[in-house]
């Protein structure tokens, strides 16, 4: 087995693990009964995916410089700063909003 394609599972391994935990959190965030402050729940919930964003933003880019800079995984990383962007705004937007 070449060495590459090991460190490429290994990321995603860990990208899948990192992702199912975060959406966990996400929903969990969303499915809990309201308290005290019932925004807070939407608060958590924009929070625990944009740790996640932030968790696999390095993942996504080591994997891109391991795979050999293929034009897809430009595209998917592309992609994905996009998204944390999208992230970023609505939760500024629910915050000042």
């Amino acid at each position: 087995m070449d060495n590459r394609t090991d460190v490429q599972r290994v990321i995603v391994a860990f990208l899948i693990i990192i992702v199912t935990l975060g959406g966990i959190a996400f929903v969990g965030c969303l499915m809990s009964p309201p308290g005290f402050f019932p925004s807070l729940r939407t608060a958590l919930a924009i929070m625990a995916l944009g740790v996640t964003c932030l968790l696999c933003y390095p993942l996504v880019f080591a994997y891109w410089m391991v795979s050999g800079r293929t034009r897809g995984m430009r595209d998917l990383l592309i992609l994905h700063s996009v998204v944390s962007g999208a992230l970023v705004a609505w939760y500024l937007v629910l915050i000042f909003g």
